[in-house]
């Protein structure tokens, strides 16, 4: 894995919301369902369509407010109007680091350990507590990203 800083304009994002809870072990559930339950509905491609920013592809957003609004979007990057049934945030212009897979075996967790422990000690960088940004490509949702954005501020 490795990972490289960009900077970013305002990111907004189109799709669909669930809420997630303080407990780790209980959006290990929720999740993978609300991946399901929108993989399955008909407004899904509707919401590829709108795919037209940076970054590029289908968007698992974990956005965490406080520890009553925590949420989960799987979303597009997007300047198209938001479709009915489907809702939009914008998450601010910001500094990332870009942690890309090492191939076809890198979750989430993976990228999350190595960032935190390998990339962010050595940096010169904190995380700045923004929505993490999984990006799946399109047309081959196999559950793993092809990269993570973490965002990050100097220390």
């Amino acid at each position: 894995m490795n990972g490289r800083i960009v900077k970013s304009n305002p990111i907004r994002i189109v799709g669909f919301k669930t809420d997630l809870k303080e407990r780790m072990e209980d959006n290990l559930k929720i999740i993978p369902a609300f991946w399901e339950k929108t993989l399955g509905s008909k407004q899904y491609e509707q919401m590829c369509d709108l795919e037209s920013q940076s970054p590029q592809g289908i968007l698992g957003v974990s956005v965490y407010i406080d520890p009553q609004h925590i949420y989960y979007y799987i979303a597009t990057a997007t300047n198209q109007p938001i479709p009915d049934q489907m809702v939009e945030l914008e998450i601010p212009a910001a500094t990332w680091c870009i942690v890309k897979s090492d191939g076809c075996s890198s979750s989430f967790e993976d990228m999350f350990k190595y960032f935190l422990m390998e990339w962010l000690p050595m940096s010169g960088y904190d995380y700045a507590e923004l929505p993490d940004i999984e990006v799946y490509p399109v047309d081959s949702l196999n559950h793993l990203p092809k990269e993570v954005w973490f965002g990050i501020k100097k220390d």
